[in-house]
């Protein structure tokens, strides 16, 4: 051991050490959204600590998480600088900088790992949605067992029958499955409870209950859910969503780029061009840049890149008719502020209109 940061030295901000700059974002409840680390929202979910590190060194800025669970996990199995990181969950200690040795601690049997370049590096790896795959397939002869099929970019890379208790070592970050249960003709049912979302965090998923006629107990519908129901002898969806609207124009994507922090898949930047189907004028969408258009603002909010599909660009759209109605408030109470202060100043209160009023 070269060096331990405690929890409370990461927190007080940015550390330097041998010419190395840390800098430590700490999470409790740590979960993994949209390819990258978050603290989780729901405050039932279980604790888990976990640590994100910015290391920089002159102008290589690079990204490790280490989780307390999982010691063994690095984005950077050899190292970087020479160093290694490791979190100890060890109440006295946190961040354990060690010597590299270069050779990795990716556990037997584990594909290299490349960075956006293809070429093998200590740096953050080049993780792709949908590049791997679990797919469980019931064996419909025994129904003890289930089929369970393991991909790498379309291909077959190992497969297990397994049976309830069974563990299926991966190839994958030393990841293990374990078969708990096996339930055939089991149906999903939604457990909607009510929390008190922490202050300045996002508002959990709504869920309204309904009452079919004809029905002994109510039916929970989650926000984005369908339900199959018979009503009166007649087959009826009755679904839970946000309101559709059709806009007035189309939008042609061109193309979408986006541009990550070095070492990272963090994107700071991404765009897309865009060609308006009614006029043919092509637009530039950015993070910073919306596009306005017959009375709707667009904004680039998220994107989806998928390997051997198209890229997909996630628009928010805006409108606010009553926006004019907000400037002139803001206008008018602008120009009141101006003569009231005016008005008392010494300028006026000297003036014969001051006197005439009194």
């Amino acid at each position: 051991i070269l060096k331990v940061f405690s929890v409370d030295e990461l927190k007080k901000g940015p550390i330097s050490y041998n010419g190395i700059k840390l800098v430590a974002k700490i999470y409790q409840r740590a979960v993994v959204s949209e390819n990258k680390i978050v603290e989780s929202e729901d405050p039932t979910t279980p604790a888990s600590h976990a640590i994100e590190l910015s290391i920089e060194k002159g102008d290589q800025k690079n990204r490790e998480v280490l989780y307390a669970k999982f010691p063994g996990f690095a984005l950077n199995p050899d190292g970087l600088h020479g160093l290694k990181f490791k979190y100890e969950p060890d109440p006295e200690m946190a961040v354990v900088v060690n010597e590299s040795t270069g050779e990795g601690n990716l556990p037997a049997g584990h594909p290299p790992i490349e960075n956006s370049e293809g070429n093998s590096a200590s740096q953050a790896p080049s993780i792709t949605p949908g590049q791997n795959v679990v797919e469980f397939h019931v064996n419909r002869n025994n129904q003890e067992q289930v089929r369970v099929v393991l991909l790498k970019e379309g291909k077959v890379v190992e497969e297990k029958l397994m049976k309830e208790g069974d563990i299926f070592q991966t190839p994958w970050m030393g990841m293990q499955l374990f078969l708990a249960t096996i339930s055939h003709g089991s149906q999903s049912q939604i457990d909607v409870r009510a929390i008190q979302p922490p202050p300045g965090k996002n508002l959990p998923p709504s869920a309204i209950q309904i009452q079919p006629i004809g029905y002994d107990q109510p039916i929970w519908l989650a926000l984005g859910d369908v339900k199959k129901l018979s009503i009166g002898g007649r087959q009826a969806y009755v679904v839970f969503t946000n309101e559709t609207i059709t806009l007035p124009f189309q939008l042609h994507l061109d193309q979408f780029s986006k541009k990550d922090y070095p070492g990272t898949e963090t994107p700071y930047s991404y765009e897309s061009l865009v060609t308006h189907q009614t006029t043919q004028a092509q637009s530039l969408i950015s993070m910073n840049e919306p596009l306005k258009s017959d009375g709707f603002t667009l904004y680039q909010a998220s994107f989806s890149l998928v390997p051997g599909q198209k890229p997909v660009s996630v628009l928010s759209v805006n409108k606010d008719p009553g926006r004019w109605i907000k400037y002139l408030g803001s206008l008018i109470l602008t120009f009141g502020v101006i003569i009231f202060t005016l008005m008392k100043s010494r300028v006026y209160q000297s003036s014969k209109f001051a006197k005439g009023a009194l």
